[in-house]
């Protein structure tokens, strides 16, 4: 009996290529894009209005649509952490990095669309290390010790990010998942 190709396929796909994808500039970069560009808090009513999303959200995806770069949900996600993380700090600005944060979760939401169903397998399951590409000498800096990896699905639920789980295709992810 003959196997084919597919039998022998990784059933969660090769990921070699995710782990050449430098993971920390794409989060540098989100954080500093919506750091410079975004001084207004808004509501989650006003972000997903037609004229706030044609001017705020969808040219930030439109952008990261055309890098066609499979971390980037996962560094959206990591920026979102990061101003939830802020928010709790800074309680003057609060509502304001409150709403960056609803920013990357709505742009990681909406990205999750550019993706093949093979594609966002991997984009939503691949545990990626934050410091991804990181020079070694950023190890020294943060006390030596090993960065955790995680995945667009952990981080989403370690970000509360209700809208982006509840998103159909990552729930169609997650089923298929379920019965492997």
């Amino acid at each position: 009996m003959q196997s084919t190709s597919d039998e022998r396929a990784p059933l969660l796909g090769e990921t070699n290529d995710l782990d050449a994808i430098p993971v920390a500039p794409l989060i540098e970069e989100i954080r500093e894009h919506l750091e410079a560009n975004l001084d207004t808090a808004l509501s989650w009513q006003s972000l997903i209005e037609p004229n706030i999303n044609l001017a705020l959200v969808r040219p930030i995806v439109l952008d990261w649509r055309e890098r066609n770069n499979k971390a980037c949900v996962f560094a959206f996600l990591q920026v979102r952490c990061h101003f939830l993380e802020e928010a709790a700090q800074d309680i003057g600005n609060i509502k304001l990095h409150e709403t960056r944060a609803e920013i990357c979760q709505l742009v990681a939401s909406r990205l999750l669309r550019s993706f093949s169903m093979r594609e966002l397998i991997d984009v939503l399951t691949y545990d990626f290390a934050p410091t991804q590409s990181d020079p070694p000498r950023d190890l020294t800096a943060r006390g030596g010790k090993k960065v955790e990896r995680f995945n667009c699905l952990e981080l989403a639920i370690e970000g509360r990010a209700k809208y982006f789980v509840s998103n159909s295709l990552v729930q169609e992810v997650l089923i298929v998942q379920w019965h492997i």
